[in-house]
């Protein structure tokens, strides 16, 4: 198994392996990050590291967990993890 490399920058940012992605409407930009990956051939039982500089801020989920998922920070602060619904377009 390898591992995915993902940076967050700023709050709505993330890159990996030339991959970047800006996300908007308060969605965090690993999971719809995550399924462009796996749009190009990058393989869903990768473990997938995200980091903010030299932090840790998540590890030891898979590319395709990520990918399943939608997740919010409304304006009220809370967050929602939601399952991924891959028939509907999104605003990611």
């Amino acid at each position: 198994m390898n591992t995915v490399h993902i940076n967050l920058k700023g709050s709505y940012e993330a890159e990996c392996d030339g991959y970047h992605l800006k996300a908007r409407n308060y969605v965090s930009p690993i999971p719809p990050l995550a399924r462009k990956l796996l749009q190009n051939g990058y393989n869903g039982s990768d473990e997938v590291m995200v980091t903010r500089g030299d932090t840790i801020c998540f590890a030891g989920d898979t590319l395709q967990w990520w990918a399943e998922k939608q997740i919010s920070e409304p304006e009220n602060d809370k967050l929602a993890v939601r399952k991924y619904n891959f028939g509907v377009v999104t605003d990611d």
